[in-house]
């Protein structure tokens, strides 16, 4: 049976006899997705961060992809010649494409196009033109030649208003020859009005210095490298910090030089790699856990019950010996000697106590003179009660019978109490730590907007995680003047951290040199300021719609 058979049974849910081989499939199929669900819950990852499933906006500056976009955007403005961005599979092409866009100024107007196989010329150059915006200028109907004849007005047009026109063309290995030669053409026809970015494979060198050679163009090539060592242990962290992730770096510095290695410096396989080797090692914490033998369960039961039995039998075992009764014989005399009474009397009942005994042996009194053992008895409990009841009043700090001792003691008590209680410290206004974490947000905001237009700032950092940006902020007050801000990513908040204003892009790029280490380690990139308040004002926006 044919692979394509097995397909169709297996989308239809249909069991093959004798299949074994598709069961065990979707046995895995099924554990797989256990795992990954616990790979999830592991970690406590919101999402998994190797993931580029409904996330966009994420652009790692490391590894030369920052100086690519800025190379990218500098020709965007000013080069006539086409240019290549390529590299090996997975090692972000396409990231550095769209991270390129988001950075186009206003003035230039771009259309980005996907190569496709077996496209005519005028059918590409008809997307082309529908990719600008222009789809109405051009027919199917027409030539080659009237659509290029339409495409070069258009970029006429867009040269008078002070714009420039700028083509990407991703996957160009799939473009027909035919077709690259035709853009090479129309480049030459435009003068200057057009620029052109190939996005493809290094397989694909050939055929467009081939074109470019016919044409007699010149074609520069910016080749993305492959990521070493400490850029994919600085990807990884991005990576994890993108999707909020607050507990310690999962790798250790074997696995990433293992991954460097599996990976060979391809986002593609970093992802693949990074993954598989955080659901191994949640593994290998499980197996690790060995489970407790039986044996020792019994022998622990067993004390734990000789534990309780020996100290029942010691609770039981134990007698409270209960004082004999005085017993009085009637019309007994007490003789005893004076007891000179004590000059001061304690605080605790001992002293009271003492006081009542001396009353009662005191040949002075005449309690127990002449008096029976019932009486003497109940005399003894009213001079008990009365005792009990001056032990319980409370004694006045001023009364005069209390020892000097006692009024330092209570006054000293006095004095703890005033110092323990805790007096509301009011911050002053230039304290960020009492703010509310909207108000620092907002104000941030009032001062972006401040910022001039025509400036840049250093991007330091983007996070969904509020808390990682205001980390970084306070880690570095006072050595660096640092910002963040809040917009919208993907419907979720999204933090940015910058540093500025500076006037210009390069004085920007010089002002990295004086950062601390740890933030140049962060790979800032100049950004233009008018990016920045646009993102600032559609989150505005998103805020007043939302309320």
């Amino acid at each position: 049976m044919s692979n394509k058979q097995t397909q169709q049974f297996n989308h239809r849910g249909h069991a093959l006899p004798g299949s074994e081989a598709v069961a065990s499939h979707s046995g895995r199929s099924i554990k797989s997705q256990e795992q990954f669900k616990q790979y999830l819950s592991n970690y406590r990852f919101e999402r998994d961060p190797f993931s580029d499933a409904g996330a966009s906006g994420l652009f790692f500056a490391g590894g030369g992809r920052k100086e690519a976009v800025e190379s990218l955007l500098h020709y965007s403005r000013y080069g006539s010649t086409p240019v290549f961005l390529t590299g090996h599979i997975g090692c972000g092409k396409t990231t550095t494409l769209k991270a390129l866009i988001s950075e186009l100024e206003s003035d230039v107007d771009v259309a980005v196009v996907p190569a496709l196989l077996m496209v005519t010329p005028s059918q590409f150059f008809i997307a082309m033109a529908k990719g600008f915006g222009a789809e109405s200028m051009v027919d199917s109907v027409m030539d080659l030649a009237a659509i290029t004849q339409q495409l070069l007005a258009l970029f006429k047009d867009n040269a008078i208003s002070d714009k420039q026109s700028f083509l990407c063309i991703d996957n160009i290995q799939d473009l027909p020859s035919d077709v690259v030669s035709a853009l090479f053409e129309l480049l030459s026809l435009a003068d200057g009005d057009l620029g052109i970015l190939f996005i493809g494979e290094l397989a694909a060198t050939v055929m467009l210095e081939s074109a470019a050679e016919q044409s007699d163009l010149l074609l520069n090539r910016i080749e993305l490298a492959s990521l070493d060592q400490q850029d994919v242990s600085a990807y990884v962290k991005y990576r994890l910090d993108a999707v909020g992730y607050n507990g310690e770096f999962p790798l250790t510095e074997m696995q990433l030089r293992a991954l460097t290695y599996r990976s060979q410096g391809s986002l593609t396989q970093i992802h693949s790699v990074a993954r598989s080797m955080l659901i191994a090692g949640m593994d290998n914490v499980k197996n690790e856990r060995s489970p407790f033998p039986i044996t020792h369960l019994l022998a622990l039961i067993f004390l734990t019950l000789l534990i309780v039995i020996g100290w029942r039998h010691e609770k039981t075992a134990e007698v409270v010996a209960e004082p004999d009764p005085i017993v009085l014989e009637p019309a007994v005399l007490v003789q005893a000697k004076p007891v000179k009474r004590a000059a001061t009397v304690d605080n605790d009942s001992s002293g009271i106590n003492a006081a009542v005994v001396n009353e009662v042996v005191s040949p002075e009194s005449s309690i127990l003179t002449g008096k029976t053992a019932a009486e003497v008895k109940t005399a003894l409990k009213v001079l008990a009660a009365d005792a009990a009841n001056v032990s319980r009043q409370p004694v006045a700090a001023s009364d005069p019978l209390l020892p000097p001792e006692s009024a330092e003691v209570i006054s000293a008590n006095s004095q703890a109490e005033k110092l323990n209680t805790v007096e509301p410290v009011v911050l002053g206004s230039a304290t960020e730590a009492v703010m509310p974490e909207e108000v620092k947000t907002y104000s941030a905001h009032k001062r972006l907007i401040a910022w001039p237009q025509v400036g840049y700032a250093l991007q330091i950092f983007g996070t969904h995680n509020a808390k990682r940006a205001k980390q970084l902020v306070e880690q570095y007050f006072g050595e660096a003047d640092l910002l963040f801000y809040e917009t919208r990513h993907n419907g979720r908040p999204w933090y940015v951290v910058v540093n500025g204003p500076y006037t210009g892009r390069e004085s920007a790029k010089l002002s990295i040199e004086q950062l601390p280490e740890g933030l140049q380690r962060l790979r800032p990139w100049p950004r233009n300021i008018a990016s920045i308040q646009a993102d600032i004002r559609r989150f505005s926006a998103a805020v007043a719609a939302d309320q």
